[in-house]
């Protein structure tokens, strides 16, 4: 137990060492460039209810 706690802040400590930002974030959504992910498209069917429900608040500021 004592193991897994030493690991556990050694990794938390690298993480925020490499500005990870799922530190402060839970997993975020990466707004996608082609094909975003509340639009029916080739690759993804969504239900009717879910369609145009994401504002890009709801995504991560990325630099990708």
């Amino acid at each position: 137990m004592r193991l897994n706690f030493s690991i556990l802040l050694f990794l938390y400590t690298w993480m925020v060492s490499q500005d990870d930002f799922l530190i402060s974030n839970k997993m975020p959504l990466i707004n996608p460039t082609l094909h975003p992910l509340d639009r029916n498209s080739k690759w993804n069917k969504m239900p009717e209810e879910n369609l145009k429900r994401l504002n890009l608040e709801d995504y991560l500021k990325s630099h990708y």
